[in-house]
């Protein structure tokens, strides 16, 4: 036998042995994969549930042929030899990519995809995202014993394999045969993709949430890549937006006060207290208070839409794609407002630089820093350094975003209130008992830090004497779960926990209330255009109205990336955007757990949506 395998010929040989190595980590990758199955729940033997394993399986096996093509050339070019190392290194890493994410997604509902990935080689990436380990050494132990047991799984492999004479074709049918069950999974799924495209399933759809780096494939595309048109698809294309409606108009005795706007991430509703935020709860005293209000996102990037254009966020990528900013900043540049955007998220990641901030790019400040409590401490200074010095100074719009309370929660330790507190917070979560306690103490804290930082910018315009001329709005871009009803932080659900958040509007002159009834970030434009002066009704430029006018919000709508929710505080009613119109429509009580809607009631809130997003598309089309 031993004289056999040393004339075996090594190409082929090795060949045979990456084919194996690959199938047997496809194996192990499908099981870990799994975890995003038992993340997503749904109903067994559904359409849905297995279409999601169909789909998972599929990109989990492309990925595993293309690794495996790459190292072929790579084994061709450069040598055999590096194989042996190569391989169990790419493989190791394949693992640990699925294992850290399908983790990452149990909580909070996204995936490490190309932005994430980007964010990770940024400075202070990784401590942003939150995706360290718990036990970072262990989690290293476990990382290498991984690789050694792929080192040694290709090595015995390899001695199998070179006990067998097999000629360079029969392993190149063996690569044909594989390369050919992987080509059908991938057209399998992509096709009941595009047929549940086009029949509107999206509790199918919905399944190529749990896949990451998923690309779909739809009818739609094709046909428009071909350049004809879908009638059904017309219905939801949006080209250039038409928004507003009609140019903004100002009263002739307009003031122009000036505008301090701050938005704390992650700020919950009931993170507002004498207690946690003392400095804000100071100033709410003397503002007015919204109990009930919610944010339009469940995320950074759709709640924040939601407060500067007053639209559902829905229509994010739309203006992100056109690249149009609010009416908000328009009509400020026209005010001769000096507009400054503080932030200590890098906006480039939630797509601000292209939407939201765009027509204001001069006028954003980078701030250096890995620590987001570093990073917030800067936006405090630099605020107060560009007050203005003379009483003819040109009014301000100052936005400040701060971070440090976002998953990670960043604050000053030498003021950390809330004892014992957890060191850090890991990618797998709030654990239980004592420990989910210890991560909430954190989160906590870093409220009070930011609290004390908006403390001491309302202190600089005191003394300054502009707090008298300066509308001071504070609030949460959404808000962040701790397990109340099954989540942590943000971004996985549309519980009260991530979508209520607070909101105190400080207006010179107006005495301080707390104002019962649902309003929403929907309503800050009509709300903060009507005190610079703006005469036209809202619906020229929002779907919101304003918030000191008597009338609350009948309902408030937030939505992600393809999901929706009305609230109407007595119901969550979800919703998919589907291309005919709302689908996937699931009724929840006021404690966020479903209630049985009859065919006709689903039926009824369907024409309720399909009406409420008739008036967003007067905007988009």
């Amino acid at each position: 036998m031993e004289h056999v395998s040393s004339v075996t010929p090594r190409g082929p040989t090795h060949a045979r042995t990456l084919l194996w190595f690959l199938v047997g980590n496809l194996v192990l990758l499908a099981a870990d994969a799994y975890g995003y199955i038992l993340a997503a729940g749904g109903a067994p033997w559904s359409t849905a549930w297995l279409f999601a394993h169909l789909a998972l399986l599929s990109q989990i096996a492309v990925a595993t042929l293309a690794v495996g093509l790459v190292l072929l050339l790579v084994g061709g070019v450069g040598g055999w030899r590096w194989l042996a190392v190569l391989a169990p290194a790419v493989a190791t890493l394949l693992n640990l990519y699925v294992y850290v994410d399908r983790s990452v997604f149990a909580f909070y509902r996204f995936h490490l995809a190309w932005l994430e990935l980007q964010a990770l080689a940024m400075p202070g990436g990784l401590a942003a995202l939150r995706v360290e380990p718990s036990a970072p050494l262990l989690f290293a132990a476990v990382v290498a014993l991984l690789f050694l047991a792929e080192l040694l799984a290709f090595r015995l492999l390899r001695r199998r394999c070179a006990a067998r004479v097999v000629e360079g074709a029969g392993v190149r049918r063996r690569w044909l045969a594989f390369a050919g069950v992987v080509g059908l999974l991938a057209v399998s799924d992509h096709v009941l993709y595009a047929a549940s495209d086009l029949a509107d399933a999206r509790d199918v759809l919905r399944g190529a949430r749990l896949v990451p780096f998923y690309q779909p494939f739809t009818i739609e595309r094709l046909v428009r890549r071909h350049g004809e048109t879908v009638a059904v698809a017309s219905e939801s294309s949006a080209g250039l937006p038409h928004y507003p409606q009609a140019p903004l108009r100002f009263a002739e005795t307009a003031r122009r006060p000036n505008v301090l706007w701050v938005v704390i991430d992650s700020w919950r509703a009931d993170a507002l207290s004498a207690e946690n935020t003392p400095r804000i709860w100071n100033l709410a005293e003397r503002s007015q208070v919204f109990d009930e209000h919610m944010s339009g996102g469940n995320s950074t990037q759709f709640g924040t839409f939601s407060m500067f254009y007053g639209l559902w966020a829905s229509a994010e990528p739309t203006f992100a794609a056109e690249h149009r900013g609010p009416v908000l900043f328009d009509a400020l540049k026209e005010r001769g407002y000096r507009i400054e955007v503080l932030s200590s998220l890098e906006l480039s990641l939630a797509d601000f630089r292209r939407g939201l901030f765009v027509g204001v790019q001069d006028d954003v400040v980078a701030l250096p820093g890995p620590r987001a409590a570093d990073r917030d401490r800067q936006i405090r200074e630099r605020f107060e350094a560009q007050l203005p010095e003379r009483p003819d100074a040109p009014p301000f719009f100052a936005v400040a975003i701060m971070q440090s309370t976002h998953s990670g929660y960043d604050f000053d330790e030498a003021d950390a209130p809330y004892r014992p507190y957890a060191p850090w917070v890991g990618f797998r979560g709030l654990g239980a008992g004592e420990l989910q306690l210890h991560v909430y103490n954190r989160y906590r804290n870093a409220v009070h830090y930011a609290d004390r930082l908006v403390g001491e910018m309302v202190d600089a315009l005191e003394r300054r004497g502009l707090l008298d001329d300066t509308i001071v709005l504070v609030t949460g871009d959404h808000g962040e779960e701790f397990d109340e009803h099954g989540y942590w932080g943000h971004n996985g659900a549309f519980t009260p926990e991530q979508v209520h958040v607070p909101l105190v509007l400080f207006v010179p002159g107006l005495a301080g209330r707390h104002r019962q009834g649902l309003t929403s970030h929907l309503d800050l434009p009509a709300t903060v255009l009507g005190l610079l002066g703006v005469t036209n009704g809202p619906s020229d430029y929002s779907l919101g109205r304003s918030l000191l006018g008597v009338q609350a919000d009948p309902y408030a709508i937030a939505c992600s990336a393809d999901e929706c929710a009305l609230v109407d505080g007595v119901q969550t009613v979800t919703f998919g955007l589907g291309i005919r119109g709302p689908a996937g429509i699931q009724v929840m009580d006021a404690d966020y757990q479903p209630i049985h809607a009859s065919a006709a009631g689903r039926t009824k809130r369907s024409r309720q949506l399909l009406a409420l997003l008739a008036r967003e598309s007067t905007f988009l089309k």
